[in-house]
């Protein structure tokens, strides 16, 4: 994480980050279990609280925090509608072409081992994203 511009990395194996007695201005849980309720103790009011990974269900704390300007709320489904999601593109992609955001491809499946990228991903130790291939039939 550090080869990539983070300030700070914390071992979730090792140590709680909200009780770090450090304040974030972005939170990033990649993989859906720093938990909302930890991450708003330790996140900058105002500040970025980005969900890669699910749960994505309706929550009302992320909801009120997002009403009451406590922190902004970043996830594939944040937003109603995809025209809502065109601002936080825009703003992955300003990050990523000023290389201030570099992903990270831990591994490659093909369609046919969706189960076993599944399986991998679900193990909440991958290092970076699982990319399952979908291979148009006209590019056979």
């Amino acid at each position: 994480m550090k080869s990539l511009g983070a300030d700070a990395v914390i071992d979730y194996t090792k140590e709680d980050f909200s009780h770090a007695g450090r304040v974030y201005d972005v939170i990033v849980d990649t993989v859906g279990q720093s938990g909302f309720s930890r991450s708003m103790r330790a996140l900058k009011r105002g500040g970025f609280y980005v969900l890669i990974a699910g749960p994505f269900l309706p929550n009302p704390g992320r909801l009120w925090a997002s009403i009451t300007g406590a922190a902004k709320i970043v996830s594939p489904f944040a937003s109603a509608t995809v025209k809502n999601l065109r601002p936080h593109i825009a703003f992955l992609k300003e990050l990523i072409e000023s290389g201030k955001l570099r992903p990270v491809i831990g591994r490659r499946y093909a369609f046919a081992q969706i189960a076993q990228a599944h399986a991998y991903a679900d193990t909440g130790h991958k290092v970076g994203s699982v990319l399952v291939l979908v291979v148009d039939a006209n590019d056979s």
